[in-house]
């Protein structure tokens, strides 16, 4: 029998074995939804401009669950940049299964 997360009407595995991207995941409202969904099982992967935000922000998320969290840092106006970070997503860690 699966329980519930702490606070959360969902189960902590509701998302296991999904694999989200969150551009602007560093700060604000993507990181918030990163962080719950992390709580909720999904592994996140999150893009932003400054690596420094970026790197604080997968320690915090991914603080109770160790490696649920990745970032690059991207600049989503570059297609070739673009391009190549979710090849990068794909070849380490498989396909995308969500885009925020």
């Amino acid at each position: 029998m699966t329980t519930r997360a702490a606070g959360s009407i969902f189960a902590p595995d509701a998302l296991a074995g999904k694999r989200i991207l969150i551009t602007g995941g560093g700060t604000g409202l993507g990181r918030g939804v990163a962080r719950h969904l992390v709580a909720h099982g999904a592994q996140v992967h999150i893009w932003g401009r400054r690596e420094n935000v970026l790197a604080e922000a997968v320690t915090e998320i991914s603080a109770d669950r160790p490696g649920s969290a990745h970032f690059q840092t991207v600049n989503v106006r570059d297609f070739d940049a673009v391009s190549a970070a979710v090849d990068e997503i794909w070849e380490q860690h498989g396909p995308l299964t969500g885009v925020l």
